[in-house]
């Protein structure tokens, strides 16, 4: 069994104590974050987009469809739960397909497939009869109003090396005809801090860098700065450094709460743990500074991938964030008990236990279920600092920032074009209205993030035999 916490669908307003004041003492950041250099990955998402639908077109496949990938690490096994990577590289090569699509006669692109195969019984790209029955249904395109039947899904394999510093990502394609998986493109890319998040692992770069003013329109010192993060984060994994959450200076605690009761966080070898809550137990997560600490940050919270604003499930840097201003009182917890939703995040949906089994019958759960929570801390630049420059990144800019971030628009679009501008457009917007303040509660405040997290920390669910 595997317990995953969700929102209670009924939405309430904002009336709880403890909500309203975590939002008069954590402002909601809305501001574009800088692009980072050295896209690497995103450039080979584009490429490899573009490869899939020249691949597509040769063959006449009409629509297609891209389902949830695997993700090995190291020597360990392919698995499709390691974290959000799962879904979100899925994710950024659809918005690759969609931005490299031509206009004139597009090829459909379903918008998330892998949560109407998450529904089909059986369903499973790794043998024939499973690939079968993922044809059997229909599924929504990214643009219109129009339900299709794929003509061929797209997948893929992440392969981290040992040391996490590098991965490979291997895409194959496979169609109604009933035959394998066809290698379509591979491609190699350093590990950033933001894979390291998405696949579970945690890291803290508080010393890493003290003496340091990193340029970050540098590709060698971000090369320089990723390198190190990824050899921090191997450590935690050896336990030759400390979790970070347990770091004496950590700026910040997290506090994860089942019916009131604070649960112990067990470390062991690397990673950290919760036992998971029981169904209908009242989960809250609290988020306190540390006394002495003149440092603003902005925080990213997520549970099961989700951040707590928003419900966004894009790359932490560019996620809605809770600023945590240094004059705040870090003897009065800011209590989170579900997600802030709406335009100005002035409704909560409450976090709710679900248990569902696990079935080793299906080799391909396409879930969304990540059973973690997650925290990635930023801090503030100076104004001395220099922000990312965009222009570097030549003509496909606009693209590769678009991929970075990793986020759909909330309204479908009726055409490509019009969601193809969107989703440029969508990178340099956020979700609350510009100025607006929520019952005097809440007020939009700006940030200009490090790229570079201060840490980043994951607990997975565990349960107790």
């Amino acid at each position: 069994m595997t317990c995953s916490i969700e929102p209670i669908v009924s939405i309430k307003q904002l009336a709880c104590r403890g909500v309203a004041f975590v939002l008069m003492t954590c402002c909601l950041l809305n501001l574009s974050a800088p692009v980072a250099n050295g896209e690497a990955l995103e450039r080979e998402l584009l490429r490899t987009a573009r490869t899939v639908l020249e691949y597509s077109r040769e063959r006449g496949y009409q629509n297609i469809g891209v389902l949830k990938f695997r993700v090995k690490k190291g020597e360990e096994s392919p698995s499709d739960k390691v974290g959000p990577l799962n879904h979100s590289l899925p994710d950024r090569l659809e918005l690759g397909l969609i931005l490299a699509n031509k206009v004139q006669a597009p090829i459909g692109i379903v918008r998330n497939a892998s949560e109407v195969a998450a529904q089909i019984e059986g369903a499973n790209h790794l043998d024939a009869e499973g690939r079968q029955l993922l044809f059997a249904d229909t599924y929504p395109l990214a643009w219109g109003e129009t339900l299709v039947t794929p003509d061929a899904f797209v997948t893929g394999v992440v392969q981290f090396r040992p040391g996490l510093d590098k991965m490979t990502v291997a895409i194959a394609v496979f169609d109604r005809s009933g035959g394998k998986l066809e290698p379509v493109a591979q491609f190699d890319a350093d590990t950033t801090p933001a894979e390291l998040t998405d696949i579970g692992e945690s890291f803290s770069t508080r010393g890493l860098f003290d003496e340091r003013q990193l340029k970050f329109t540098d590709s060698s010192e971000t090369q320089k700065a990723q390198v190190a993060v990824v050899q921090q984060a191997t450590q935690v994994r050896l336990e030759s450094a400390s979790f970070p959450l347990t770091e004496p200076g950590c700026p910040l605690t997290l506090d994860i709460a089942y019916d009131g009761k604070v649960m112990p966080i067990e470390v062991r070898d690397g990673r950290a743990f919760v036992r998971e809550p029981q169904t209908n137990q009242v989960v809250t997560l609290t988020l306190r500074r540390k006394p002495n600490d003149k440092q603003r940050y902005a925080a990213v919270l997520k549970v099961n991938g989700e951040n707590t604003l928003g419900r966004e499930r894009q790359n932490d840097l560019h996620c809605t964030k809770w600023v945590l201003e240094p004059d705040s009182d870090p003897t009065k917890p800011n209590i989170i008990k579900g997600y802030f939703v709406g335009k100005k995040h002035d409704q909560v949906q409450t976090f709710r236990v679900l248990s569902k089994a696990d079935s080793k019958a299906r080799a391909i759960d396409y879930g969304n279920d990540v059973g973690t929570i997650s925290l990635v801390v930023f801090r503030e630049l100076s104004a001395k600092e220099p922000a990312l420059a965009e222009d570097i990144l030549g003509d496909d800019a606009d693209l590769f920032a678009a991929i970075a971030k990793g986020a759909f628009t909330p309204d479908k679009p009726k055409s490509l074009d019009a969601l193809k501008q969107q989703l440029i457009d969508f990178r340099l917007k956020g979700l609350i209205v510009e100025g607006e303040t929520v019952e005097g509660k809440t007020r939009k405040v700006e940030f200009k993030t490090d790229p570079l997290p201060v840490f980043s920390a994951t607990i997975t669910y565990y349960r107790p035999e």
